[in-house]
């Protein structure tokens, strides 16, 4: 990693962002990429999308991660995380419920595809989303949310990016229904 000094502060000057998260993984779908289009040892600029318990974002330039979002703290919703909420909301709601460990057990077990739909995966919300249309929305907010993501990381290569890189577990042989729709032409690599 060769982190961005801006990457890692917030509004709040007690917090920065921890930037923690499967970077191996995502290094290892840049590099895959790097391979694929040809590009020398060092070179090529990526956004990286790891989709698995959490969605985990990355900018990757000439072989380093510069930014990466944190799990749980930011981004979409994935199959049984909440990803980023609102923040008056959800300070209430943690105060509803009483409990650190119960307000942390919605928001990293509960939410999500499992909370919305009651499944357990990626295929089985994408399986659902082409018979129930209430289904076929909360993919499309998932799809929607990502992307938004995406072009977010994209903005930290300043818009210069060689392709769009899925990655991860709970990523679909396919990819993802969709998603090329919001990224106005990137060539998107999945690697599930």
């Amino acid at each position: 990693t060769e982190f961005l000094a801006e990457s890692r502060l917030t509004g709040f000057s007690a917090f920065q962002r921890a930037q923690q998260g499967p970077a191996l993984a995502v290094w290892h779908a840049a590099e895959r990429a790097r391979e694929e289009l040809a590009f020398p040892v060092g070179e090529g600029r990526f956004v990286v999308a790891y989709i698995g318990d959490a969605v985990v974002t990355g900018a990757v330039q000439g072989g380093k991660i510069i930014d990466l979002s944190t799990p749980y703290d930011e981004g979409p919703f994935s199959v049984t995380t909440s990803g980023s909420l609102p923040f008056a909301q959800l300070l209430a709601f943690c105060q509803d419920v009483g409990s650190r460990e119960e307000a942390i057990r919605e928001v990293t077990e509960r939410s999500g595809f499992r909370g919305y739909l009651g499944v357990g995966s990626l295929a089985e919300a994408d399986a659902l989303a082409w018979t129930k249309h209430e289904a076929d929305w909360i993919y499309t907010a998932f799809v929607y949310q990502l992307a938004k993501e995406i072009c977010a990381y994209a903005a930290v290569l300043r818009g210069k990016h060689d392709a769009v890189v899925l990655t991860g577990p709970y990523l679909t042989p396919n990819g993802l229904r969709g998603l090329s729709a919001y990224l106005g032409g990137a060539a998107i690599l999945n690697y599930p």
